[in-house]
């Protein structure tokens, strides 16, 4: 067989072979801080930048402890999502409740696990499977002083080739005992996006 032949047989068959062993993907890990804006939609990076909110908050507790009182109990009622994507707004939520709460500024009660906590307060006390002198009690719960709220928004101005997305994320505080709204703020963001072509 000519060898000139046979060589590129060789190559031909080895081909397949380093395909088949060749990644089919590449990843690294990225810092969301620093996240090149590549669409116009609601990103981690978005989400980092809501600490303005959350500062506002803690230092208006801490300044005014008359009105807010010393070290309330807040009850936090889920984000709502008011913009026209779907966005997933517990991370939002967990991030303005990590920074309320490591600022010691506010104590809180787990909104969404009420349930079942009342569920196994239920079970300890009434199932007869559990030592009463460890059952936890019905009626020793903390009352909440203060509810959050919050939401997220979006509004969408369109020219020609030009997009300009803004989302806004509220938060108010209300007294629980009186239903005044003690605080509410707004923090806003918006991105410019330019295409090459007209139509989007």
């Amino acid at each position: 067989m000519n060898k000139k032949f046979t060589h590129w047989i060789r190559i031909f068959c080895l081909v397949p072979c380093l395909y088949s062993c060749w990644p089919s993907f590449q990843a690294e890990y990225v810092n969301s801080h620093n996240l090149e804006l590549i669409d116009d939609r609601w990103t981690q990076s978005d989400i980092d930048k809501i600490g303005q909110l959350i500062e506002d908050l803690n230092k208006k507790v801490r300044l005014n402890p008359k009105k807010f009182g010393t070290n309330p109990t807040v009850i936090f009622t889920k984000m709502e999502n008011r913009t026209d994507e779907h966005i997933d707004t517990l991370p939002i939520k967990n991030k303005i409740m990590d920074g309320l709460i490591n600022s010691d500024s506010f104590s809180f009660v787990d909104a969404d696990a009420l349930k079942t906590i009342n569920q196994e307060i239920n079970y300890q006390q009434k199932s007869g499977m559990v030592d009463q002198a460890t059952a936890a009690e019905i009626g020793k719960q903390t009352g909440a002083d203060l509810l959050l709220r919050g939401s997220i928004s979006n509004n969408v101005n369109q020219q020609d080739n030009r997009k300009i997305v803004t989302y806004q994320v509220s938060l108010t505080l209300t007294s629980i005992a009186g239903g005044t709204i003690l605080w509410t703020k707004q923090y806003s963001s918006s991105k410019d996006m330019k295409k090459a072509s007209v139509g989007w």
